[in-house]
């Protein structure tokens, strides 16, 4: 098979990846089994050079392995689709989310899969490019797992700051749920920083 695939002309391995691509998206069961679909769907669209459809199939890959405890999978699906993300006219449309997002999801599996540093970058990432008008809870929240990332990375006193900007954007009297993410991390922070 590797072979074959080798001495192929590259036009003719885009035309052969698009088209299991495409078998794949109409006979989902040719993946093998559920979990290999949206890593395979994700692969195929790339290498097909569908730079759309391999954007919309790798966030679905990264969320499926996030969801299968497979983070640093989902991270290379992540990392590839912030590559693709600027070379897509619709990517929000096509993938049901902004690129804050994409950022804040790969944050999440670089410190699933123990990359804290990376984590912290991405999401000092997300948090500059937060839209001006976005929720204080967004904003707080991306805040609180900015802290944590900090705090994990060795920088208590930098986690202390993060999170007290975080609930200076949540009202005093708020009884939401991002008030409560964020008031249970400053009590874990102060706590090491006793």
């Amino acid at each position: 098979r590797d072979a074959v695939y080798e001495d192929m002309l590259p036009g003719e391995r885009v035309q052969l990846h698009a088209a299991y691509a495409a078998a794949l998206d109409r006979e989902p069961e040719l993946a093998g089994d559920e979990a290999a679909l949206p890593a395979a769907l994700a692969y195929h669209w790339y290498a097909a050079l569908d730079l759309p459809r391999a954007l919309a199939a790798a966030i679905d890959a990264a969320r499926y392995a996030l969801a299968s405890y497979a983070p640093a999978e989902a991270l290379q699906h992540l990392d590839r689709a912030q590559q693709i993300w600027p070379r897509v006219d619709d990517a929000e449309q096509r993938t049901g989310i902004d690129q804050v997002e994409v950022s804040r999801l790969a944050a999440e599996a670089a410190y699933r899969s123990g990359a804290v540093d990376r984590s912290e970058t991405l999401l000092a990432d997300a948090l500059a490019g937060l839209p001006a008008d976005a929720s204080p809870e967004r904003r707080a929240l991306l805040l609180e797992r900015y802290a944590l990332a900090q705090r994990d990375a060795g920088r208590p006193a930098g986690a202390v700051t993060s999170l007290q900007h975080a609930l200076a954007l949540l009202p005093a009297g708020d009884t939401s749920r991002a008030r409560a993410v964020v008031l249970a991390a400053m009590a874990s922070a102060q706590m090491r920083t006793a």
